[in-house]
């Protein structure tokens, strides 16, 4: 699964670095000695906002690495010599650190320190987004198709979690159209109580519906085409 937990009540879903992933999470773990502690009230918001911080250097490192050690830099030893580098080289080389990307997005599930709910988005500069007034979020090669999804059929923060889950697995599917994006779906839950995994009983129940609704759709798609030509003879078209 590309996603860990966090405590009693957040759970991070990862894209892209998955390697920059593992070893973030194990320093974000180091960041909060008693997670998941009795007792222990870390927020959402904490966690999502360490691995921010911490991806910033992870990133800024890694720039200083592909960028000015081949130039025999540090990041120190650059800004200590910028005024003797050529002023047109000196721009090059700022412009590349400050456009350095690495392909990595993550997202945050859990709550605040009010215990409402919080849909978190770590960008590629390590900036957090809140996503929790939208009712969800999505990262990865797929999230296009996913948000496409869920604003096409007008999903909203309110009604049950069933309603919830198929409306979040349909995106999935959806996003498999996307290059990359594998037909594998794991489903977990996220509430005050804690985290787990949907049981794979709905799992399988949701792809064996989701499949008959496909087919049903290929169906009803034929006979549109057909009655379309049908129309376009009478008219003579």
């Amino acid at each position: 699964m590309k996603g860990m937990g966090f405590g009693y009540r957040t759970w991070m879903l990862a894209s892209g670095a998955i390697q920059a992933h593992s070893h973030l999470g194990r320093l974000l773990l180091g960041s909060f000695p008693s997670l998941g502690a009795e007792g222990d009230e870390t927020t959402c918001w904490q966690l999502a906002q360490e691995y921010g911080e911490l991806f910033k250097k992870y990133r800024q490192d890694r720039a200083e690495s592909d960028v000015l050690t081949p130039l025999g830099y540090t990041t120190e030893s650059f800004l200590d010599k910028m005024q003797n580098v050529p002023e047109a080289k000196a721009i090059e080389i700022m412009n590349r650190l400050e456009d350095y990307r690495l392909d990595f997005e993550a997202l945050f599930l859990g709550y605040d320190e009010r215990r409402e709910p919080c849909i978190l988005e770590v960008d590629s500069r390590g900036k957090v987004t809140n996503h929790e007034s939208l009712g969800y979020g999505s990262i990865g090669s797929g999230s296009a198709h996913a948000n496409a999804h869920m604003m096409f059929t007008g999903y909203k923060p309110i009604g049950n979690q069933f309603d919830a889950i198929w409306s979040v697995f349909c995106a999935k599917k959806r996003a498999e159209a996307a290059p990359g994006v594998g037909p594998e779906t794991d489903l977990v839950w996220v509430n005050k109580n804690g985290v787990g995994a949907v049981d794979v009983r709905i799992v399988a129940k949701l792809e064996a519906i989701y499949a008959r609704s496909r087919t049903a759709a290929e169906a009803q798609a034929k006979r549109a085409a057909d009655a379309l030509g049908e129309l376009a003879d009478k008219l003579n078209i």
